[in-house]
């Protein structure tokens, strides 16, 4: 995302857990660049849109591979797909 616009963030530290990261900058260390969370609460926080789509953050499932799968697996597995095209893929809208 960074390349693409040609910029190169000073990065001092760095998180993988959302909420870690959400806490710095509630503690005011710094800026972040993280999805659009339910538990982003705009009074600890102050949330700002990036109006350009600049990135995708792929969602998985995962299953073993050598393992039966129940009906309801596979059920749920079809509905989520057929849920994230009909409401966001098809709509061109970011999860």
């Amino acid at each position: 995302m960074f390349n693409k616009a040609n910029i190169k963030p000073k990065i001092l530290i760095g998180a993988v857990e959302d909420h870690t990261i959400i806490g710095f900058v509630h503690w005011n260390y710094g800026v972040a660049v993280v999805p659009n969370l339910p538990q982003l609460n705009p009074n600890e926080v102050k949330l700002l849109h990036l109006k350009d789509k600049i990135g995708m953050h792929p969602i998985y499932i995962i299953t073993k591979s050598d393992h039966f799968l129940p009906p309801a697996v596979n059920r749920f597995n079809a509905f989520v797909q057929k849920y994230c095209y009909q409401n966001y893929v098809s709509k061109d809208k970011l999860i």
